[in-house]
């Protein structure tokens, strides 16, 4: 959404079109104009849909048959439901004469971009993020294969696809981090100068974030540091239930909140009210891992160290004075790395939060970023940018 809206500001309005709306959206400031006029696929009437596929099918019969034959080739009903999906839009592409397709993950919809392109005749490209690495394998390398722009969120990612994708080089792959606001994302007034206490953590409650190691950290700290060390973690997800089981077997239940999913605005003030923010990335069980968490930009753009774990994309991001990176998977380096910030006194967290805002405003702010990627579709398209 972040780069949508920094792309609106560049004057470019491109068309939306989604596949299924989400029932938990959380509300995100200037978000609701683009979702009124996106176009979701899943609430179109079964007519027509149907009358899209037909039209689309009736136009360009060849390419209908040789992507049913890619289907046929690689059958699951996620391809065939994902080739349905893009019979629509490549009806919407010609009605609308759309030139250039854009797709956010390279599983579901990088496939609906994928067949569409094919069957409309116009050039697509993809955005690898994280999970989608990780999943539907030949579908990641057919995406990729054939996109006419590759685009990811940091530099281990495309240690990620090159590994992945037999044929495609480092060079091959655009880098465009994932960015904020930082006119959005700031810290309204200085914190005041007091004792380190609170950390939070913010992300969904999965595997891959780790955050059975923060509680258990945290257990650690209000042993050796302080028992008045509180920590706030936001979100919702499966792990939810075996955190607050871990939470009460280790007494913690006056220390470590769970306060469930929160708003963009409530996200920002519970970073600036907060004196650190752990992140204790882990590769899950299956494979899954984050690549760049962007709540440790927005954190850093909001001038809050940082501990985070020394792994995939995260070393990019956080830079010494910044913040501390310590192994995954690791209760007593995070509880050691945490005590160390929460011991330092006021001006030194001062002194590392702007650092970490300098840092985003410098590298990983989305206006930048949006910049790149409107001058790689115009490469594209054979344009000036």
């Amino acid at each position: 959404m972040e780069e949508l809206l920094a792309l609106e500001r560049r004057g470019i309005s491109p068309a939306i079109i989604a596949c299924q709306r989400q029932e938990d959206s959380v509300e995100h400031p200037g978000v609701q104009a683009l979702v009124d006029r996106a176009l979701w696929i899943e609430e179109l009437t079964r007519r027509a849909r149907l009358a899209a596929v037909l039209a689309t099918i009736t136009r360009h019969p060849w390419r209908s048959l040789a992507c049913a034959a890619v289907v046929a080739r690689h059958p699951s009903r996620l391809a065939l439901v994902d080739l349905g999906r893009a019979l629509v839009v490549a009806h919407l592409v010609a009605k609308r004469e759309i030139r250039y397709l854009h797709a956010h993950f390279a599983d579901v919809a990088g496939e609906v971009a994928y067949f569409a392109s094919r069957l409309a005749g116009v050039p697509f490209g993809v955005t690898v993020h994280g999970a989608d690495l990780y999943v539907r394998q030949g579908t990641l390398r057919r995406v990729l294969g054939s996109a006419a722009l590759r685009v990811t969120v940091c530099r281990y990612n495309v240690e990620q696809i090159v590994e992945r994708c037999p044929g495609i080089a480092a060079g091959d792959v655009l880098v465009k981090y994932a960015g904020v606001d930082t006119a959005r994302v700031r810290l309204e007034e200085p914190r005041p100068a007091r004792p380190g206490k609170v950390i939070v953590g913010v992300g969904r409650l999965e595997e891959k974030k780790g955050f059975d190691v923060l509680v258990r950290a945290v257990g650690l700290l209000s042993l050796t540091h302080d028992p008045g060390v509180r920590c706030r973690i936001a979100g919702s997800g499966s792990e939810e239930e075996p955190l607050r089981k871990l939470i009460a077997r280790l007494g913690l239940t006056e220390s470590v909140e769970l306060i469930g999913d929160i708003s963009p605005g409530d996200v920002m003030e519970l970073l600036a009210g907060a004196d650190v923010l752990a992140a204790p990335c882990r590769i899950a069980s299956w494979g899954d891992r984050d690549s760049m968490p962007v709540v440790l930009k927005e954190a850093m753009a909001m001038e809050l160290p940082v501990v985070a774990s020394d792994a995939f994309g995260i070393p990019e991001l956080v830079e010494p004075g910044s913040g501390v990176l310590v192994p995954p998977g690791e209760p007593e380096a995070l509880a050691g790395a945490l005590a160390a910030v929460l011991r330092s006194p006021p001006e030194e967290r001062s002194a590392m939060g702007k650092l970490g805002r300098r840092i985003v405003e410098e590298r990983f702010c989305e206006d930048m970023g949006a910049e790149l990627l409107a001058g790689a579709i115009a490469g594209v398209l054979g344009e000036e940018p």
